[in-house]
């Protein structure tokens, strides 16, 4: 029974991801990422990024998170700092490029000196 709730393709809302995750369903990271992959509209970036502070498996958590990006969730600055710790390089990049406000240059240069991301 649990393996054909891991491996349905049933598409998912957050009230039904919820109740599995609450089921334990989303027990570590490659349970999560299936489920997190089933959800029909990824909400808004509050949900997103409870979502993505869980995952431990950087590739996992960037994959979810560039989902996020290119599904038009944006970001503030104090979700996009604490993913950075969470994603590879290069998703970082992209949240950085997409927050909801442009970065101020003391911004760019926290991201410059605690991620070695230039983009000043």
């Amino acid at each position: 029974m649990k393996q054909d709730i891991i491996y349905s393709e049933t598409l998912l809302d957050w009230s039904e991801f919820y109740a599995l995750a609450s089921q334990g369903y989303d027990c570590n990271d490659e349970l999560r990422f299936r489920l997190a992959s089933r959800l029909i509209s990824l909400g808004c970036a509050d949900e997103v990024y409870e979502i993505a502070l869980k995952f431990e498996d950087m590739r996992l958590c960037s994959h979810f998170v560039q989902r996020a990006l290119s599904d038009g969730i944006i970001f503030n600055l104090d979700q996009l700092t604490d993913l950075s710790y969470c994603v590879d390089i290069d998703t970082s990049i992209l949240l950085i490029k997409s927050c909801d406000r442009p970065l101020a240059y003391d911004e760019l240069t926290r991201f410059k000196e605690e991620f070695y991301i230039d983009l000043l």
